[in-house]
């Protein structure tokens, strides 16, 4: 059996480094979310979930947003293609609706995680579609996307 190491994400960093990481992440989303700028974030494969489960844990007291961990084609669950964690009070996932998303990713490249989110959460919108407010980054690798994107969204890196 071969073990592979990382070299982004969670696999590259030590963990007081990725710690003070996702505190500048917590920090970031946090505000963006107490000024209106977005209804929940949207995270996608295990670098994304391990990131946004990570800064959760960082944000400021009384501060807590929706996440949705929307799965890529094939990846098994038990919990189904979109999962949006239970909070005490949160309306049940048939009834949960969301218009205004930020999507957290280690880097933009190619844009198909960007595209496969926005299309997978679009039926849960009321209105016509969702609208991709940002895309945070958290690797300090240049994120550019090689596709032309329909949506109007800006990405930000958190150093």
């Amino acid at each position: 059996m071969r073990i592979y190491t990382g070299g982004y994400g969670f696999a590259a960093h030590d963990a007081n480094q990725w710690q003070a990481k996702m505190r500048r992440v917590a920090l970031v989303l946090a505000r963006a979310y107490k000024r209106g700028e977005f209804d929940a974030v949207a995270v996608q494969g295990s670098s994304g979930v391990s990131a946004i489960f990570a800064a959760r844990a960082c944000l400021p007291a009384g501060v807590d947003f929706p996440i949705i961990v929307v799965r890529k084609d094939g990846e098994g669950s038990h919990a189904g293609k979109i999962t949006v964690p239970e909070t005490a009070g949160r309306q049940p996932y048939e009834n949960f609706t969301v218009n205004k998303i930020v999507i957290l990713d280690d880097l933009v490249c190619s844009g198909d995680t960007v595209l496969r989110i926005v299309r997978e959460l679009s039926p849960l919108s009321e209105s016509e579609a969702i609208e991709l407010v940002r895309v945070y980054t958290y690797e300090e690798k240049g994120s550019k996307p090689r596709r032309h994107y329909d949506h109007n969204f800006e990405i930000v890196a958190i150093q």
